[in-house]
């Protein structure tokens, strides 16, 4: 062989000779260079991510819940209940002013008066009327044509023309009574009263205030139970079904409640790319759980599966 060629040989087996010892260097003994992460191997730090399958974060809502409005407008004359207060159907919880409506129904009463008194008046004119008719009509003056064929003519005019005047003002009677009516439910729908038992959330408006149909005075929650509204992510919505036992863990210790799934949407929010279930919770007499409270959900019975890890805080 060359001796140029050999001397190339040599210098290069030094150089890879050398490399191989600088890695070493670098890595250090029993270490290995790491190769990129896979796919499935970043599945772990996802799911850390997420929480454990089949917990779902929540939120405790009332059974029913309403803003309270008045369905005339007016002027609010007293706010019988407070914030916090416990009410029961039926209860009175907001006044208003009702001067404005007495005199309107006073107004409408004498003209519901005045209209039974033309009533009565066409009434009369029509009685009249059928007995000029019937008279000029009677067999004996017909048969001696006594009558001029004009005036009996003229006394079946007057008669329809009675009947006429008596039905306009029988209208204006109806009409008269429907607007008392009208203003007399004015007057009850004055006081709002609670549509169901339960505890008033919020107040909106204070005496004095005007208020109108759209126009909100108070919100009441009903005391018939809580919910809890929790959302599932698209791909895991195993076992989540009408009648299937839930857990729900409140963010303080103790023991979750129980529940069971009263409804599932059927398709999934286009926004959050979640399915929303409702479920109906078993709260222990006495407990206090204000709604609003984020809390984690979790799919079985309690035992069947570890403890729930707490919320976490949003």
């Amino acid at each position: 062989m060359p001796r140029p060629l050999l001397a190339c040989l040599v210098l290069l087996t030094l150089l890879l000779g050398g490399a191989a010892a600088l890695r070493h260097a670098m890595t250090g003994p029993g270490q290995e260079a790491v190769a990129p992460a896979s796919g499935s191997a970043r599945a772990p730090a996802r799911a850390a991510e997420v929480g454990p399958r089949g917990d779902f974060l929540g939120v405790i809502i009332p059974s029913a819940s309403v803003e309270i409005v008045s369905r005339t407008e007016g002027q609010v004359e007293a706010i019988e209940v407070q914030v916090g207060a416990r009410v029961q159907a039926g209860a009175p919880l907001v006044r208003l002013d009702l001067h404005p409506l007495r005199k309107e129904l006073a107004i409408a009463q004498a003209a519901l008066q005045t209209a039974r008194a033309q009533e009565q008046l066409a009434q009369v004119a029509l009685s009249e009327a059928r007995d000029r008719t019937q008279r000029y009509a009677h067999p004996k003056l017909v048969s001696l044509q006594a009558m001029p064929e004009e005036e009996i003519a003229a006394a079946g005019f007057q008669e329809k023309s009675a009947a006429a005047k008596l039905q306009s003002a029988q209208a204006q009677v109806q009409e008269q009574v429907a607007r008392v009516e009208q203003i007399q439910q004015r007057i009850s729908d004055a006081v709002i009263k609670a549509p169901f038992d339960g505890v008033i959330a919020e107040r909106y408006l204070d005496p004095g205030a005007q208020t109108s149909p759209s126009r909100p005075i108070l919100r009441l929650l009903g005391a018939g139970g809580l919910r809890v509204r929790f959302a599932i992510p698209e791909d895991e919505p195993r076992g989540v079904a009408p009648g299937a036992p839930i857990q729900v863990r409140l963010p303080r210790e103790g023991p979750p409640l129980t529940g069971r799934v009263e409804n599932v949407a059927p398709e999934v929010d286009s926004a959050s790319r979640m399915i929303i279930a409702l479920a109906r919770l078993d709260v222990p007499p006495g407990a206090d759980v204000p709604a609003g409270l984020v809390v984690r959900v979790r799919l079985g019975p309690p035992g069947e599966r570890a403890a729930l890890a707490a919320p976490e805080t949003p």
